[in-house]
């Protein structure tokens, strides 16, 4: 018997499902079973009656998906890296076809049932004049379908598409969804737990219809709700028998007004000030009583009976954030990952929770909970390659729940130094707090990272020179915390810029090179960019763009270059970077929709100017790092530099002797001088019959 068949053998044993015998596997570069995802779902007989599996590996698939068999599930190997795009507009669909069937990147036939669609981006790329641009849409008499983990994207209609209508369930699990009017347009019963809600313009992001045989509605709990335009915009739109449940949830200040007044509830959501239109309409206790199960009537509880067929443990019970739980002893549940053989169950009131138990179950019991008191959970995976860490979740027996604290990682020394190979790095550190674990990438070999209570020590000599762009992040927190630096090791004649200088936040007027301004994990804005119209900055995401008009002001001393990491919704929407003279504009296309991109600039003058980063076409553009580049305030290194005093301050070289300076090519640019303007650029300077090279950057 071989490895496969014993644990197989334990699943079977311990009543863990397993469905890794029923994988089939999509890659393009032809190592799976597939190369096509519609190939792997064709080879599923329309009359499957048991689970199947296909696993999309990474990679940019321009195909429409159909499923027409019952009891599969299409999970992407990871949600960033599989991407399932094609560019389908409705009515060019209709009119090659006569119908409207069928009209989405992903389609699930009519009558079609227990489906799951996860861990993956799919996007309808069509943006030309305003069109249905269905993303997901599934037709009448589908069911029992779960939504996990999805990028779900378009710029116009109806993105999200589930029309099952009589007898229709889906639940969604933390998903984003961007699109125009009626985005989200479930028919049917619908549960969407810590989900995103994008409106690309001026319209309703939510919509609903029911049927009057069924009592049916759609339920959104956690997560957001917002306009890419920042315009007030209104909540919802109808049709027939329509009922809203939004709980817990956070509306942006761009959602001003509740649209149709179908039937709708509001339980502690949180939006503009001075509104009331979302103020409670459910009791404590009515509040309580709603869940998936109890959203679909007690029909179908998909956090019970989904199938095992994520890379990840998902949909813990009680689920996170819950509040109000009953004191005594409750019930932990989750549905486990793939190929999992066993699970550690860690719990407790710390963010640092105890292990609790081993099981081959998906579930284990809590010990005693106690009244108004915070609790942390987490479930790692034991498989054959070793132990998959789970997110951390957390509940509460009080009423309400703490708003999460977010990690910290809280510098000690510099994160940014210009090594000369065979010299050991400046020690320095970062102090955790919230957090007890971390995880280091792209630091030099011969480097060491140790931990020291609560701090990381990070220490050694380099063994190979090149520029280490590296990050540390914690990784059991529930926000955890991502910083980064860099280390430049170098030999002692080599021309490579040195280190970025600490980030300056506060002058009003950059002067410090070179500036790396990372847009989504820097701590604040800095005083020396200015925002001007529907441009905004957050924290995680960076600089967005909500219409043309809008622009940063970037104030600057002395800069000679500018690097800019943006990415767009559309290939067709440009960014434009300009130092405001005449016929120095850079306009810049990104190579991928919402794949990041770097342009870059070289100011004609490097005196007091500014800036600007624009873009001429609809919203979209997102600038995630600036990195700006100067005049250097330091010197190379000199070798007869025990025979005079030098220095080069904004440009400006001063020598107590005289000098030559030449440029790179051996012409003779400054004779005999002791006080020289130079621009950015590599030079030889001549001092009694000695030769040696600097750098100006």
């Amino acid at each position: 018997m071989d490895l496969r068949s014993v644990i197989i053998g334990l699943f079977i044993t311990a009543n863990l499902p397993i469905f890794s015998i029923n994988e089939i596997i999509v890659a393009k570069d032809g190592s799976g079973n597939f190369s096509t995802i519609q190939e792997a779902l064709n080879s599923i007989p329309s009359t499957n009656a048991e689970w199947k599996t296909v696993i999309v590996k990474n990679g940019v698939y321009n195909e429409q998906v159909s499923i027409s068999c019952s009891y599969v599930a299409l999970v992407g190997e990871s949600r960033s890296g599989t991407h399932i795009e094609l560019s389908l507009p409705r009515a060019v669909w209709y009119a090659a076809h006569g119908v409207n069937t069928g009209t989405g990147v992903i389609n699930i036939a009519g009558n079609m049932h227990d489906i799951v669609i996860a861990n993956m981006y799919v996007r309808n790329t069509f943006e030309g004049s305003e069109d249905y641009t269905e993303v997901i849409r599934t037709e009448t008499g589908s069911t029992k379908l779960w939504f996990i983990n999805l990028d779900v994207l378009c710029l116009w209609k109806d993105t999200f598409a589930p029309w099952g209508k009589a007898g229709g369930m889906y639940y969604v699990n933390n998903c984003n969804f961007r699109g125009s009017i009626d985005a989200f347009c479930p028919r049917g019963y619908c549960y969407a737990i810590d989900s995103r809600f994008t409106e690309t313009k001026s319209s309703s992001p939510i919509w609903h219809e029911g049927v009057a045989t069924e009592d049916q509605k759609l339920v959104i709990q956690g997560g957001s709700v917002h306009s890419e335009y920042n315009k007030s915009v209104k909540l919802q739109n109808s049709q027939n028998y329509a009922k809203f449940y939004y709980l817990d949830i956070l509306l942006s200040d761009s959602i001003a007004s509740l649209g149709t007044s179908a039937t709708t509830n509001f339980y502690n959501v949180i939006g503009l000030a001075g509104l009331t239109w979302f103020a409670n309409t459910l009791t404590l206790a009515n509040r309580k009583l709603i869940d998936a199960t109890w959203t679909f009537d007690g029909k179908w509880n998909p956090e019970n009976v989904m199938p095992s067929v994520l890379p990840f443990v998902a949909l813990p019970q009680p689920y996170n954030g819950r509040y109000s739980v009953a004191v005594g002893v409750t019930l932990l549940k989750w549905i486990p990952m793939r190929n999992a053989v066993s699970h550690k169950v860690y719990f407790g009131l710390t963010e640092q929770p105890a292990l609790l138990g081993e099981t081959t179950s998906d579930s284990i019991n809590t010990e005693t909970l106690e009244a108004n008191k915070t609790y942390y959970w987490r479930v790692n995976t034991t498989t054959v390659d070793g132990e998959v860490q789970g997110p951390l979740w957390r509940f509460t027996t009080s009423d309400n729940i703490e708003p999460v604290t977010p990690s910290t990682l809280t510098l000690i020394g510099k994160n940014n130094q210009t090594i000369i190979i065979g010299n050991p790095i400046e020690t320095f550190r970062y102090k955790m707090g919230g957090a007890t674990q971390f995880k280091t990438t792209g630091l030099p070999t011969g480097t060491q990272t140790v931990l020291k209570t609560d701090t990381i020590e990070i220490s050694g000599i380099p063994t190979s020179t090149g520029t280490y762009g590296f990050s540390v992040e914690t990784t059991d927190a529930l926000s955890n915390a991502k910083v980064t630096g860099t280390l430049v090791v170098k030999n002692v004649n080599d021309t490579v810029p040195d280190a970025p200088t600490e980030t300056d936040y506060t002058s009003t007027r950059l002067a410090k090179f070179t500036t790396i301004l990372d847009c989504k994990t820097m701590p604040q804005e800095p005083a020396w960019i200015t925002k001007t119209g529907s441009v905004s900055w957050t924290a995680g995401t960076g600089y967005r763009w909500g219409s043309t008009s809008a622009y940063l002001a970037i104030k600057v001393n002395g800069c000679t270059g500018v690097d800019v990491s943006f990415t767009n919704t559309s290939t067709s929407r440009p960014i434009i970077i300009s130092d405001g003279g005449s016929g120095n504009d850079k306009t810049a296309y990104p190579t991928q929709a919402n794949v990041e991109t770097v342009t870059s600039l070289v100011p004609k003058t490097t005196g007091s100017n500014d800036i600007f980063i624009k873009t001429s076409s609809s919203s979209g553009l997102l600038v995630t790092k600036i990195t700006l580049y100067g005049i250097s305030s330091a010197v190379s290194q000199i070798y007869f530099q025990d025979k005079l005093n030098m220095r080069i301050e904004n440009g400006m070289l001063t020598s107590s002797e005289l000098i030559d300076v030449y440029s790179i090519n051996g012409l003779l640019i400054f004779p005999k001088s002791n006080k020289i303007l130079l621009s950015k650029g590599i030079y030889v300077i001549k001092y009694q019959n000695n030769y040696s090279k600097i750098i100006i950057n």
